[in-house]
Order: structure tokens, then C-alpha cells, then sequence
């Protein structure tokens, strides 16, 4: 599509406990930039739903006061702190940024700062040791985080989708590229601290399974939020989907995306909500 007939897609990121608010309008300037609004949002998406995974890991093991769980918790919140969002972020600045300054210096300046408090909550979360403070800073993290995934899809996300420069396509794949080896899936070195618990008699205890509500969350970014959160179990590990209807085209796309990963059971059919457990396969 030519840049004088603007292609319309949907696009926002969550990353806040309420999610509702997220549905705006970017017209971009031609198809290639319209596909890559909808992937930008979805990748942003599945931040938000890995950072309200684990972060809600690490506050339920806070609050039962399992010194194991909080540990493996916390370790699974840095490492995919540091590595897939670490990424991402860097990437996006190198990127995105100069192209933002050019347009507005003032926007460029906001997410260097919002980028900012995300990095420095990060880092300071490397040096706490007390449970309580550890759990309030990777609250912080995740309001953080979804104040700058905010302000880059609701203003930065415009802004370059009608820009005359570089297209939004290019800068996009730029920033694919460069993150290519390390995706927001934490299923690997980040998810390997979480799931069930061991006490010192060797005996497994019961998970406790994150419940994640999407049935506030925009349409265009819950399947994108969802396979962020599941991306932050580990095995052993589970989920409890909150969804307004059966979501049986989500769990195809789940079992497409993860084969044999996930088993599903139903606690809930029902008619206000359906409630489902997504349980990790435990290593072999």
C-alpha cells in the first residue's frame, strides 16, 4: 500500500495489573510498516505477560515464605531481566531512537528515561538479599516496564508509522536481527529456576500456578500476552488461564507453538469465565 492510502492496525503493549486501557489506533504509512506495528506490539506483549509471570512468582513465593521458591524466583526474574529484556531494550535504543529524535527530541528523552528506570530497578534488584525488598522492587520493575511499553506503543509507535523517513519495516527488522538469539521466550535458562518446589526430604510440593485474567486485556495483544506468561514457566511449573470464552483457537496456536509442552485441564467451564490449568511437562 502506497504512503498516501494509510494501512490501520491496532497496537499497545500492557505491562500494568490492568491491561483494559490498551486499544489504540496507528494508522501506518504502508502494509510492510502495518505488519510491523502488529509485530512490534506483539513482541512487546509477551514482555508484559513474562514480567506479570514472574514477578507474580516471586511475590506469591514471598508471601508463603519459601526461602527455596523466592530464590529460584528471583534468579528466573534477572536472568530474563538481563537477557531477553536487557536485549530488547538495548536494541531498541540504538535502533529506534535516532529515528525518534529527528521527529521529537522530547519523546527520544521520555523513553531514554523510562528505559532508565527499568535498567536501574533491575539492577538494584542484582543487590538485594531481604524477601520483602526483593519483592517490592520487581513490582516496581513491572510498572516500569509497562509505563515505557506505554509511552513506545501509544506515542513512539505513531510517531514512526507516519514518518517520511526510514520506514518503520526497516528499523523493525533492524532490531529483530540484532535480537534474533535471544527472543522473549525464558523457557530456557530463566524458566530452569521455576516450577515446583523441593523441600529437604526430597519430597515435590505442589506448584502454585500464576493465574493469568486476560478477559481485561485488548483482543489484539491476549494471545501475545499469554504466550509471554507461559514462556516464563519452567518445567514443572503451570499456569491458570482466566479467559471470557473457551479458548480452544489459543490452545491450538499454544500446542503449535510448543508441542507436547503444556497439558490442559479445565476448572471452570463457564458461563462468565472459563478456567484452565496449563501445566509444564516436568523433565524427564
Amino acid at each position: 500500500m502506497t504512503a498516501g492510502n494509510p494501512t490501520p492496525t491496532t497496537g499497545a503493549a500492557e505491562g500494568t495489573a490492568d491491561p483494559a486501557r490498551r486499544s489504540n489506533l496507528v494508522l501506518a504509512s504502508s502494509g510492510p510498516d502495518s505488519d510491523a506495528v502488529e509485530r512490534i506490539t506483539a513482541r512487546h506483549a509477551q514482555l508484559a505477560g513474562s514480567a506479570a509471570a514472574l514477578t507474580a512468582q516471586l511475590l506469591e513465593a514471598t508471601a508463603d515464605g519459601d526461602r527455596e521458591r523466592i530464590r529460584q524466583a528471583n534468579m528466573a526474574l534477572l536472568d530474563w531481566a538481563q537477557g531477553s529484556l536487557d536485549s530488547l531494550l538495548g536494541a531498541e535504543q540504538s535502533v529506534v531512537d535516532p529515528a525518534i529524535r529527528q521527529e521529537d527530541a522530547g519523546l527520544s528523552d521520555r523513553l531514554s528515561i523510562g528505559r532508565g528506570l527499568v535498567t536501574s530497578t533491575v539492577l538494584r534488584l542484582t543487590g538485594l538479599s531481604g524477601a520483602a525488598e526483593t519483592a517490592g522492587a520487581a513490582a516496581e520493575l513491572r510498572v516500569h516496564l509497562g509505563q515505557y511499553l506505554r509511552s513506545f506503543d501509544d506515542l513512539a509507535l505513531p510517531l514512526l508509522a507516519r514518518s517520511s523517513g526510514l520506514p518503520l519495516s526497516s528499523l523493525w527488522s533492524e532490531i529483530e536481527s540484532l535480537t534474533a538469539d535471544d527472543d522473549t521466550s525464558v523457557s530456557g535458562r530463566a524458566a530452569a529456576h521455576t516450577g515446583a518446589a523441593h523441600c529437604e526430604c526430597g519430597i515435590v510440593d505442589e506448584p502454585a500456578f500464576v493465574e493469568l485474567d486476560v478477559r481485561a486485556v485488548p483482543h489484539a495483544i491476549r494471545h501475545a500476552t499469554v504466550f509471554g506468561a507461559l514462556d516464563a514457566i519452567g518445567p514443572g511449573g503451570g499456569l491458570i488461564l482466566v479467559a471470557p470464552h473457551d479458548p480452544l483457537p489459543l490452545l491450538a496456536q499454544i500446542e503449535q507453538r510448543t508441542p507436547g509442552r503444556f497439558s490442559v485441564s479445565y476448572l471452570d467451564r463457564g458461563p462468565e469465565a472459563w478456567r484452565l490449568q496449563l501445566s509444564a511437562a516436568s523433565p524427564a
